[in-house]
């Protein structure tokens, strides 16, 4: 077999590899190289990722600085904190395409989404903050205003207020994807959805119930919804599930803790068959206090022929909380492959039933709940 190293790939192959790694990770390897990597690390037309989240004040400024403000128009992604604002106004980096920023303050971010209307090719951000906004909404028409962006992900703490935007008049046309990662009342959701009429996924982390909506205008493109309802009942959330939203899903993914009302598979049967007609994958997970005989009768209804023709398969097992509490934890399982899987002390050493599968295999991270210790 012929060998090849690394130095024999062509530079076309070395820039897409490039693609997958931070900048200054690849030029702490690259740097002190041959020549042809040195010319590589400062072609004009190397798309460069900036990954300094997690870096100090000190080091941004002593050792990334100057090479930051050089290389500045070919930066495509920045993954930053709010430090980093104290450096560079965001509209420097005219290719930016995707921003992440983390710790950001309510007074900067305003400042920070009007620098992003200026760059011709922005289309992704992501924001994470510890401090909760009194006034979400003035947050929430800014975003709506980047004439380009495609993804938005929002990550905010509880508290502030939650005073639904008045319906849209003006809508955003481009976004595709919303994830809000912070607790959100269902009226106020149904507000934002108004100015999204393009939108092909929603995830809402912690989606509460409100005394009215109106669920009059709903984006009708949605195929994707990923829902955490929280204080809510089932028909609460059926009210939305039933509007027009729920026509071209083909995905839907509800998680929930300690509340019975969402844990009928007769209701999730009826709810799909007259609402959902696309739906290929119902990714169902719920967590809560046992009361044995009682649970596993709702268990068992979970494994008719309505279930089984669709490859729609479960598990779920016992355990003790870290309250000393017993639990129940109810999820779904292949033929899609789930993308976490929790490992608990077991209640019962002799638990079994027709659900239980290896479901571990099919999982890509694993989580180790309340270790036991070995002699």
């Amino acid at each position: 077999l012929l060998e090849t190293q690394f130095e024999d790939l062509s530079n076309e192959l070395i820039y897409e590899i490039s693609d997958y790694f931070d900048y200054f990770y690849i030029y702490e390897i690259f740097s002190k190289l041959n020549l042809r990597f040195q010319s590589l690390l400062i072609d004009s037309s190397l798309r460069l990722k900036i990954k300094l989240s997690s870096i100090s004040k000190s080091i941004l400024q002593n050792q990334y600085k100057s090479i930051i403000y050089t290389r500045r128009n070919q930066i495509i992604s920045l993954n930053i904190s709010k430090y980093f604002l104290e450096y560079f106004p965001l509209n420097l980096f005219t290719s930016l395409q995707c921003l992440t920023i983390q710790k950001i303050q309510f007074d900067q971010l305003l400042l920070l989404i009007n620098h992003l209307n200026c760059l011709a090719n922005f289309s992704s951000l992501t924001i994470q903050t510890s401090d909760y906004f009194q006034n979400e909404n003035s947050i929430y028409l800014a975003i709506f205003r980047l004439a380009r962006l495609k993804f938005c992900k929002l990550t905010f703490p509880s508290g502030g207020q939650r005073i639904p935007l008045p319906l849209a008049i003006g809508q955003c046309q481009t976004l595709e994807c919303l994830v809000l990662n912070g607790h959100c009342r269902l009226d106020q959701l149904i507000s934002i959805l108004s100015y999204v009429p393009k939108l092909h996924h929603l995830t809402c982390e912690e989606l509460s119930s409100s005394e009215y909506i109106d669920i009059t205008r709903i984006p009708e493109n949605l195929t994707s919804i990923c829902l955490t309802p929280y204080r809510m009942s089932f028909n609460e959330l059926k009210l939305l599930l039933t509007s027009k939203i729920s026509f071209k899903l083909k995905k839907l993914r509800i998680k929930i803790f300690n509340n019975e009302s969402f844990f009928h598979a007769e209701q999730w049967k009826e709810l799909i068959l007259n609402y959902m007609p696309c739906l290929r994958r119902f990714d169902l997970q719920y967590t809560g206090l046992i009361d044995e005989c009682f649970q596993r009768n709702l268990i068992v209804p979970f494994h008719s022929k309505f279930w089984i023709d669709r490859q729609w398969s479960f598990d779920y097992h016992y355990y003790y909380g870290c309250d000393d509490l017993n639990y129940l934890t109810f999820f779904s399982i292949v033929p899609y492959r789930s993308n976490h899987y929790t490992l608990y002390e077991p209640l019962h050493n002799d638990i079994c039933s027709s659900f239980q599968t290896n479901s571990i295999n099919f999982a890509r991270h694993l989580t180790i709940h309340r270790c036991v210790e070995f002699d």
